[in-house]
């Protein structure tokens, strides 16, 4: 069901089950969504789902959020763009192509010339300027580049701010809630090469704190790390380190999580335990149109019985999703390996 008018839109999603055993309908979600085009940020009230970083965890929850929304300026790139610098001693033309193929042409007067936001590049790659004079002598000069649409350009921020009640049992019972709950996740640019990286929680006598950064090296990939701490009913911490390189013939992403015994965030007061170590690692690549990838994925849980049982804020689940107290660490390690074609 959906309707919309000049102030906004309102949705609600659910299945319908006419006969046989659980007959009835079941609601997903209901929100009413509004835009502000002009703080490029959107204000939503009902069920959503809070966003999450690369070191968090994403919550169902009914309340309201506020957040940003560069999808209502599509033509803003909000990531760092490439620049290729060059000088012409003679009024010329110039081409740039980007891994071969032609990003840009234009003529330029003598002297130095900058061509900014090269676009059509995600990961590694080669830039090619070609300057042609009036007598058509030509000169190309090739440079790295690399190019991560993870990083915000400087000076460009993204937040989200919600406030409300955990869903419980979703999928399964249409008016479930748990806890009261607060969430706020910050990002900036600051500077093409580093973006940071903020997060918080709290809620129903848990907080939660934590800061990463994304750092870019000099065409050799993407550096990540991410250091958060709990409190109140669960005191620990949790700490984050990963890489990414991306190329036209292969890509490698890794990431290791690893949290304390005792670290918590308003999953666990659902009943939903923190992965006590999370390793992942993704070996992608290509030949002749044909796509290569090995996916390792490990995780290490705490020992189920000291949670019993609870309901996952993200789906549906069973317990009544109680609190949640010390927990002790299980040496069962599951893994998933994967292989696509």
């Amino acid at each position: 069901l959906r309707y919309f008018d000049p102030h906004g839109t309102l949705t609600s999603t659910g299945s319908a089950v006419l006969r046989g055993e659980g007959r009835g309908y079941t609601r997903y979600d209901t929100s009413w969504v509004r835009p502000f085009q002009d703080r490029l940020s959107t204000l939503q009230l009902g069920d959503t789902v809070a966003p999450s970083l690369g070191w968090t965890r994403a919550l169902r929850l009914g309340g309201i959020e506020w957040r940003r929304n560069f999808e209502l300026r599509p033509d803003l790139v909000t990531y760092p763009v490439a620049s290729v610098a060059g000088s012409a001693v003679v009024p010329s033309s110039v081409d740039l192509y980007v891994n071969g193929v032609r990003q840009f042409s234009a003529a330029v007067p003598t002297g130095p010339f900058v061509v900014d936001q090269v676009t059509g590049l995600n990961g590694a790659g080669q830039a090619t300027v070609v300057t042609r004079d009036a007598l058509g002598r030509e000169v190309a000069t090739t440079l790295p580049l690399y190019v991560d649409t993870r990083l915000l350009a400087r000076g460009l921020s993204d937040f989200a701010l919600s406030v409300g009640a955990l869903r419980r049992d979703y999928g399964l019972h249409s008016f479930r809630y748990g806890n009261a709950a607060a969430l706020a996740s910050w990002r900036h640019g600051w500077s093409d090469t580093m973006t940071l990286e903020g997060h918080a929680e709290a809620g129903s006598g848990l907080v939660l704190a934590g800061a990463g950064l994304l750092k870019r090296i000099p065409n050799a990939g993407v550096f990540s790390a991410a250091l958060a701490a709990s409190g109140g009913r669960h005191r620990g911490g949790q700490a984050s380190l990963g890489y990414q390189y991306v190329s036209p013939r292969f890509a490698f992403d890794v990431q290791s999580v690893r949290a304390s015994r005792n670290y918590g965030d308003l999953g666990v007061l659902e009943g939903v335990p923190v992965p006590r170590a999370t390793d992942r690692a993704t070996l992608s690549t290509s030949y002749r149109g044909n796509g290569l990838s090995v996916s390792l994925i490990q995780l290490r849980l705490p020992a189920a019985t000291s949670f019993g049982l609870g309901t996952d804020p993200l789906g549906g689940g069973i317990g009544a999703g109680t609190p949640i107290g010390p927990v002790e660490e299980t040496p069962a390690i599951t893994r998933n390996v994967s292989l696509a074609w």
